[in-house]
């Protein structure tokens, strides 16, 4: 990706990285025990997606330009 690309993903994950620390933080605030293991069990679920991801590509072409994109959106908005 280039760094054009990058950055313009970076800008149109913002808003969702933001509403989710936001999330987050008022989950720990109100100590919403269910809350937090809900945004803890996505936040778990995009790292792992990430990494399957990343492993089995190696070993198949999906061939599917839709799974990369979400691959590379995924990765970045997990940073």
């Amino acid at each position: 990706m280039t760094r054009k690309g990058n950055k313009a993903l970076s800008a149109a994950i913002s808003p969702a990285q933001h509403d989710f620390r936001h999330r987050y933080a008022r989950a720990i605030e109100e100590e919403g025990k269910v809350k937090l293991q809900e945004l803890d069990l996505f936040r778990r679920d995009v790292s792992t997606y990430v990494r399957l991801y990343d492993f089995m590509s190696q070993i198949v072409d999906y061939g599917d330009p839709y799974m990369e994109s979400f691959r590379s959106s995924c990765a970045c908005w997990r940073r």
